[in-house]
């Protein structure tokens, strides 16, 4: 279903005007697309040629034709157009979405700003405290998980309004307290990467991301931990706007969660590997 609306987007996208079942049936969804729906699009868009502002007019004509508020659909417009060109700017608003996750650790423009109202949102991820956030803002959301903060008291109350929390999980307090740990430094980063991809199966994560919190020597090794694990397939990865991402493999899932509770007595032959690195 995420591939043919897929098809449906990337089709409105060529001709905004155009009329279609697909392109009907792609705007009915009440979900945006899924990894995979978006990796198509995106891969389409490439093959297709269709640049920024083509894909910009028609994301605001289909705000436009809903009064100034963005749906499912348009978000996916939206998401496309950030993926394959990762320099968009403008002021957008959506709304009655249901999100899967959102990661604010990934790199927006600052001229970018982005509303949510009334949506359902299963996790955010917010990058740490100290750094620099995007201009994201949550109204009247419901909001089951919040990774990157430990309370609702830690969260910045200038991005949510009126919104109801489920949970908090403050991931970078245990990836730092790893890092911190005595065991080998490749083992080290070879947990954490797996901890950032598959905390959230399905959804791609930017090399930028992987790389956030960790030292300089740490920083160092990770390109090598990163290619081990493409080599025996926990993690695949593509380019999308000139930015490499990864994504993770359902099949290891299994195998990645064992190295992440128990690095040394899970038998996994990657720990070795990353043992002899320093």
């Amino acid at each position: 279903m995420n591939v043919c609306s897929a098809y449906g987007l990337v089709g409105f996208l060529m001709n905004p005007y155009l009329e279609s079942d697909l392109i009907h049936d792609a705007r009915q969804c009440s979900e945006p697309l899924n990894a995979v729906g978006l990796n198509s699009a995106c891969a389409m868009i490439e093959e297709r040629n269709i640049v920024s502002g083509a894909i910009n007019a028609a994301l605001e004509k289909e705000i436009v034709q809903r009064k100034g508020v963005g749906n499912s659909f348009a978000y996916d417009i939206f998401s496309c157009l950030h993926i394959v060109y990762p320099n968009t700017e403008g002021e957008y608003r959506f709304e009655g979405i249901d999100l899967r996750s959102l990661d604010l650790c990934q790199d927006f423009s600052d001229d970018l700003k982005i509303t949510f109202e009334n949506c359902i949102i299963d996790t955010i991820m917010m990058p740490p405290i100290a750094t620099d956030i995007p201009k994201f803002y949550f109204s009247d959301c419901l909001i089951s998980k919040v990774d990157g903060r430990s309370s609702q008291k830690d969260i910045e109350i200038t991005m949510y309004k009126s919104c109801e929390f489920s949970d908090f999980s403050d991931d970078f307090s245990v990836n730092s307290e790893i890092m911190s740990s005595s065991t080998p430094i490749g083992v080290k980063i070879l947990v954490v990467t797996l901890r950032k991809i598959y905390s959230q199966i399905g959804n791609s994560r930017l090399e930028s991301a992987l790389l956030r919190g960790l030292d300089h020597r740490a920083r160092m090794l990770a390109p090598d931990v990163i290619e081990l694990l493409i080599e025996r397939d926990y993690i695949s990865a593509f380019t999308r706007g000139g930015k490499r991402l990864f994504t993770g493999n359902k099949a290891m899932r299994k195998s990645a969660l064992g190295i992440i509770t128990s690095p040394s007595t899970c038998g996994e032959a990657i720990v070795s590997d990353c043992l002899r690195l320093a």
